[in-house]
């Protein structure tokens, strides 16, 4: 796929999913600029990210920062995260890369922002119900040493605790 025609793709969507308006038989596409091209697009994007340097955030339970080289890796510009080429984290810890990602995509969903709201608190919820599944876990032991009691059993009970997660 060629520049040109990736272009004109991008158009013919942005068209049929009305951000861009339909041309009529009698209008042609040339010299009309919409200002909705695919990099208006990235720019957009780049801008958006920007939101989340601000913020901590929770990601599969570890407290994590916004890593600023990463959009920079995500838009092909590692000449700017590092002329020398010294630094290809991207190469080293694609999980990492991978976890920014997650931390980036919550900022990203400029269709359907309610979506998105919902995503910024799954990682939260995640680790409130990990935290209300130990309680009740302790809990149950307490009832299942306050059954034996009851029963006069001379054994403790043998429920296994949970994993500690690290």
């Amino acid at each position: 796929m060629t520049p040109k025609s990736y272009g004109y793709k991008f158009l013919s969507l942005s068209r049929h999913v009305k951000i861009v308006p339909k041309l009529s038989d009698a209008e042609t596409r040339r010299g009309i600029r919409y200002g909705k091209s695919p990099h208006e697009l990235r720019d957009l994007a780049r801008s958006l990210v920007h939101e989340a340097h601000s913020e901590q955030h929770t990601i599969e339970g570890k407290k994590l920062l916004f890593d600023a080289a990463c959009p920079e890796f995500w838009m092909g510009h590692t000449a700017r995260i590092d002329p020398l080429k010294y630094n290809e984290f991207w190469k080293h810890n694609p999980e990492g890369v991978r976890r920014q990602y997650r931390i980036a995509e919550k900022y990203l969903n400029i269709l359907n922002p309610q979506i998105s709201n919902a995503d910024k608190n799954r990682d939260q919820e995640l680790t409130d119900l990990r935290q209300k599944y130990t309680a009740l876990e302790k809990k149950l032991d307490h009832l299942a040493l306050a059954a034996s009691i009851a029963r006069g059993d001379a054994t403790k009970p043998t429920v296994q605790p949970a994993p500690e997660e690290t």
